[in-house]
């Protein structure tokens, strides 16, 4: 789960950081957007993810809770050993996923916002200056402005929504850390942020579906691709008679 928190987190963070370069170096846009880049990029950014939490493997075990008779486990939750350092650990989980990217968001959002108002600016200062340009600028228009608004809308809704929904969960975790009260209502409150956490990840997702042609193509090709493939292999299940399943099975149970 804190693996694909950072990732979420960064992604979203570097696509704010991309759109602000290219703001500034228009030209470098095809090799900035390149899908094999883009690719490399997320992979990396998946394997980095990883690494930063692999440490849980060594530093947390798992604990059972006991029936009354204290024979059998009723259920069991993963917990840090308790030689772990979890307070400087929270911090530093809190400065790669909220202290760090969350001013980062909002400096590039500004600064786009303040470049895309000057671009505006200047149109229509051209255009009260020279009236017959109108014409010309009316051609890409629709595809610059609207292509604009989309992107830094999703942009802006996916940094405000990273916000509002991460400043709680970070800030009430490290609270209990350092005043170290777990009792039944910093435990709801705990579920409760967490919950307004993992909402950020699925305004994410709703908000590229929604806004970014691009994104949906993929979707609905990625989609398709599984459903192919889970046609062919249904298909290829049936497809094979009965007594071969019946000699296969026979074949395993007496190797076995």
């Amino acid at each position: 789960m804190d693996a694909f928190r950072l990732l979420s987190v960064w992604l979203v963070c570097i696509i704010n950081i991309e759109r602000c370069s290219l703001v500034f170096n228009p030209c470098y846009m095809p090799r900035l957007t390149c899908r094999r880049k883009s690719q490399i990029f997320v992979i990396i950014l998946c394997i980095i993810s990883l690494l930063v939490f692999s440490h849980y493997a060594k530093h947390m075990h798992i604990e059972y809770v006991y029936n009354s008779n204290k024979t059998i486990p009723i259920r069991s939750f993963c917990v840090f050993k308790p030689n772990f350092h979890r307070l400087v650990w929270e911090c530093i989980r809190s400065g790669l996923t909220y202290w760090f990217t969350v001013p980062v968001c909002i400096v590039c959002n500004l600064i786009i916002i303040h470049r895309l108002r000057q671009a505006s600016s200047i149109e229509r200062a051209l255009h009260n200056i020279n009236p017959g340009v109108d014409q010309l600028m009316n051609t890409n228009k629709f595809d610059l402005s609207t292509k604009q608004r989309q992107l830094t809308a999703m942009l802006l809704s996916s940094s405000i929504c990273f916000v509002l929904t991460s400043t709680p969960s970070t800030i009430h975790t490290t609270y209990i850390l350092i005043t170290g009260k777990v009792d039944n209502v910093q435990y709801a409150i705990h579920i409760l942020t967490n919950i307004l956490l993992h909402f950020h990840h699925a305004s994410n997702f709703l908000v590229f579906v929604f806004s970014s042609a691009r994104f949906r193509i993929e979707l609905m090709h990625l989609l398709r691709r599984y459903i192919v493939c889970q046609i062919c292999m249904l298909w290829y299940k049936r497809s094979i008679p009965k007594t071969e399943r019946i000699l296969i099975i026979s074949t395993k149970q007496h190797k076995t």
